[in-house]
């Protein structure tokens, strides 16, 4: 009920100064347009929002901290592909509602922001120790599942939610469920935290930079996200993507590793293309995969492009490696354009199945310009030409 006749801002202060001493109290009493600003303190609670509201800061960022009660209660965060559904313990539970939260640091394992169906908008937070982060721990790791339901923040029920601008430490995930289609945008996630989505077709994850852990971001399902312009670095996994056609462009990876990968992309026919991959071991990977890999930078410590049970197009990019540029198994592209400088091998080529067509590919200082193993059929190699550089 509300108990401010009128009153468009409610002021939540921990030291009595304000109209309450809890947000739970100031959104009980709040309706659709009002606005909370909160004062610095601790604020130890689990709060579910339905209003379409402002919660903002009112202060230092880092002295205003929403901590859940460790015996709170879940909710079901939604499916993510295969995966089944996970409960979520959480701080703030918004549900069908457009409600804005700025300006608050949330702390602890089970402070999540969990947001249901609706438009809300997370922007410029502090999530610290939230959830269960997922650190990268040395070249080599390749973790193949990540834990769900331990998130910094979840999105589900087909949610539209902006989530913007926020500094994610040591915290779980920004995850999606229920295709769900968030614009997840601007936010710096360190020390194990990521992005993981079972994305809706109209989802948008761009601009963010995460580094340090064993996931960057990760697609899952048969849908089209767009995963553009953000920067990875230090990860293990850098973009990972499975089935449907998402869009991977423009991103940049960075990473001195002996064994990792840039981008893996397996049973989808996505855009893979002008993405920056320097210093993994492969730059990217793919595995049945019948789309675009097209205008990429990619200067690997093994293997440039690596193709298995794979068609579509291979176009256009520059691929600096040590042992091979482009590696084909069972693949049939068109690969048309590329630039191949320095490995060992230029092309691989393996597997009765492999029947790829080569057009204006220009190898640089390779020792050997194509190597068939496999039962493969040598080429025409009409496409291929040394280049024409010093």
């Amino acid at each position: 009920s509300r108990q401010l006749a009128g009153a468009d801002t409610i002021v939540v202060a921990a030291v009595g100064s304000g109209d309450v001493t809890t947000l739970g109290d100031g959104v009980a009493m709040a309706a659709d347009g009002d606005t909370i600003l909160v004062r610095p303190g601790t604020y130890v609670e689990v709060v579910t929002i339905s209003q379409d509201l402002a919660i903002r800061g009112d202060g230092p960022i880092e002295s205003i901290v929403i901590r859940a009660t460790a015996d709170g209660p879940v909710t079901a965060t939604g499916a993510l592909a295969s995966r089944p559904t996970a409960d979520q313990r959480y701080a703030i539970l918004i549900v069908e509602a457009d409600p804005t939260l700025s300006g608050l640091t949330f702390s602890g394992e089970p402070s999540a922001v969990v947001a249901i169906g609706g438009a809300p908008t997370i922007a410029d937070n502090h999530f610290e120790g939230v959830g269960l982060a997922q650190d990268y721990e040395g070249p080599g790791e390749q973790v193949e599942e990540v834990v769900v339901g331990i998130n910094a923040i979840a999105v589900g029920g087909g949610s539209r939610a902006t989530i913007r601008g926020n500094r994610v430490v040591d915290s779980g995930p920004i995850a999606t469920f229920d295709l769900s289609a968030p614009l997840i945008e601007r936010n710096v996630l360190t020390g194990g935290a990521h992005i993981l989505g079972g994305f809706g077709d109209a989802a948008e994850i761009r601009g963010n930079h995460v580094d340090s852990a064993a996931w960057g971001i990760e697609s899952r399902g048969d849908t089209a996200p767009l995963i553009e312009g953000n920067t990875v670095t230090d990860v293990g996994l850098a973009i990972h993507a499975e089935q449907g056609a998402a869009t991977i462009r423009g991103n940049h990876i960075e990473h001195e590793s002996s064994s990792d990968t840039g981008i893996r992309y397996h049973d989808g026919s996505g855009t893979i293309e002008d993405n920056t991959v320097n210093g993994l071991a492969r730059g990217v990977l793919v595995t049945n995969f019948d789309g675009t890999i097209s205008g990429n930078s990619v200067d690997s410590g093994f293997e440039g492009l690596n193709l298995t049970d794979s068609t579509g197009t291979v176009s256009d990019n520059r691929i600096a490696a040590v042992f091979t540029g482009i590696s084909l198994s069972r693949s049939s592209p068109d690969v048309v354009d590329n630039l191949i400088e320095g490995p060992v091998t230029g092309i691989a080529i393996a597997g009765a199945e492999s029947a790829p067509t080569f057009s204006g590919n220009e190898l640089c200082g390779t020792t050997t310009s194509v190597a068939v193993s496999d039962g493969a059929t040598e080429p025409d190699l009409s496409g291929l030409a040394d280049c024409a550089g010093p």
